[in-house]
């Protein structure tokens, strides 16, 4: 080996490095004996540099690949929680998420003192529609049923407005209290959490809970009633209700509500003759 070849490179041989330009043609002879010319170094340059970039693409690719993975992997399980949680016809709660709910509400309740209502819904002559009708009909008045607690539990934040004088007053009873909560049960019977809790400056507010709570109900019952849609196939609504009170479990409420419900199923009896 020569004694340039044994010989660090100089400060203008490392300029001529650094500036020496790709050489894809290989036009030069670079002499693999010689570690330290500028052709073998600026090519041994060139590669390395060609490397890491390869290798941070690929870094950033796997990086992106592993953040893709890990939204859609949210995704599925956001999208599993909400199928577990849902009724895949109405879209509302199904029983067991909102027992969840209202077992986490009245554990709430127990410590904030806050008043509870649930509100039990049946439909009336359901049963004839499918077998009369058919399910695709039946499946309509389900959802239709859905659509006006949806709307019902939207206004039911408003159950003491019997009279409008205060709109301002009244936007903030609605701001404290907690939303209500719709749910199938399943079958052709629903389910509403209510929440109850009067605002201190309402000139509603000496009202009782069992009081807001029949507001409630009536407001449910009279959007039922204004779909044309849902009553002109024979369906008619029963609801029953009942109010928390501090101690009840959510199972006790719970059939307090379904007695409330069947003391209104035999009241139609009575005056109609019959329920289906």
């Amino acid at each position: 080996m020569s004694e340039q070849s044994s010989t660090p490179p100089s400060q203008d041989q490392i300029d001529e490095i650094i500036n020496f330009p790709s050489d894809p043609l290989n036009q030069h002879t670079v002499p693999v004996d010689d570690p330290f010319h500028p052709h073998y170094l600026a090519a041994k340059a060139q590669g390395i540099l060609a490397g890491q970039k390869v290798g941070m693409s690929l870094l950033a690719q796997d990086a992106e690949a592993q953040r893709q993975r890990a939204n859609q992997a949210e995704k599925n399980a956001v999208e599993a929680k909400y199928r577990a949680d849902h009724d895949p016809l109405t879209g509302l709660l199904n029983g067991e998420a909102f027992n969840a709910i209202l077992e986490r509400r009245i554990a709430e309740a127990e410590k904030t003192e806050r008043n509870l209502g649930l509100i039990m819904i049946d439909l009336k002559d359901f049963k004839k529609v499918n077998d009369t009708l058919g399910h695709v009909a039946g499946d309509e008045v389900l959802t239709g049923t859905a659509e006006v607690l949806i709307a019902s539990a939207e206004t039911l934040k408003e159950t003491v407005r019997m009279k409008r004088d205060h709109p301002d007053v009244v936007a903030r009873e609605t701001d404290n209290r907690q939303p209500d909560v719709p749910a199938r049960k399943g079958g052709d019977e629903f389910l509403v959490l209510v929440d109850l809790e009067p605002s201190d400056d309402h000139p509603e507010s000496h009202l009782s809970s069992e009081e807001r709570l029949a507001h409630a109900k009536n407001r449910i019952e009279n959007n039922f009633r204004a779909r044309k849609d849902i009553t002109d196939t024979g369906v008619d609504i029963t609801i029953g209700g009942a109010v928390w009170e501090n101690g009840m479990t959510a199972q006790e409420l719970t059939i307090l509500a379904d007695q409330s419900m069947y003391s209104a199923k035999q009241k139609q009896i009575e005056e109609n003759g019959s329920y289906r």
